[in-house]
């Protein structure tokens, strides 16, 4: 819920997955501008959900931010070899989260 309070002030719209397939499945469907997607998804391991989102054409180049509540360089250096954008470690900061969605989406970044 966190992340839902960051982006919807960004008039973002946001849309939530329970497990892994569903987030498959709901990529392919909507073809999101981002996804946010935690490395211990339910139903399968985050890290088998991006290998799946890289290989079809329709998600393929959608940017995907890995999050994390694990301190494991293994996952995230395969994390990053599946092209995410960007990894964040829990507890996440809600300013670097900010940015990262505002860099990614194109939008100006809102400063207090």
């Amino acid at each position: 819920m966190m992340l839902a309070s960051v982006l919807m002030p960004k008039k973002c719209e946001v849309v939530f997955a329970v497990d892994a397939m569903q987030t498959v499945l709901m990529a392919l469907l909507s073809s999101p501008n981002l996804i946010l997607l935690d490395i211990n998804v339910p139903g399968g391991a985050g890290i088998e959900v991006l290998k799946r989102l890289r290989v079809f054409n329709r998600t393929q180049q959608i940017p995907v931010i890995v999050i994390s509540s694990e301190q494991n360089p293994a996952a995230e250096s395969m994390a990053r070899d599946l092209a995410a954008v960007n990894f964040l470690h829990k507890p996440i900061d809600e300013q670097i989260l900010a940015s990262a969605v505002d860099r990614l989406l194109g939008m100006q970044v809102n400063t207090p």
